[in-house]
């Protein structure tokens, strides 16, 4: 599943997505410098995604199966 697909699915935008995803993958509040960060790196070169958001994808794919 890709980001686009996954912000699609639930109905929010990429951002969304890796604010969520990083929310789950660490349980805290976002760090919004490292989001944005990892993100514009995403929109840059959209085959770099960071393991939190990677898992993210993974889990939202199979639930959604």
């Amino acid at each position: 599943m890709s980001v686009t697909d996954c912000a699609n699915r639930l109905e929010t935008s990429e951002y969304d997505v890796f604010c969520l995803a990083y929310t789950r993958w660490y349980g805290c509040v976002v760090d919004s410098e490292l989001v944005e960060r990892d993100f514009g790196r995403y929109l840059m070169y959209a085959q770099e995604l960071p393991c939190y958001v990677r898992a993210f994808l993974t889990r939202t794919c199979v639930l959604a199966a």
